[in-house]
């Protein structure tokens, strides 16, 4: 699976995960892409790709903290 995220960057805020982009344009929110099926899918909550979306989530955010420093 694949896990599709908006990254951007602005003087006011530097890097950081841009959410809205990321729901608004990325097929209704659905961002996480099934290569096998060809189809992309939202995480739910408490499943597997929620779990993982989650995980690679935090460790963006990190990675984009770093970055700002």
């Amino acid at each position: 699976m694949e896990y599709h995220y908006v990254v951007a960057w602005s003087e006011e805020k530097g890097w950081y995960l841009d959410w809205a982009t990321t729901l608004a344009r990325i097929n209704n929110g659905r961002n996480v892409y099934v290569p096998n099926l060809d189809e992309w899918t939202m995480p739910i909550h408490d499943s597997e790709t929620g779990k993982k979306e989650e995980e690679l989530t935090l460790m963006l955010e990190e990675v984009l903290e770093q970055l700002n420093k």
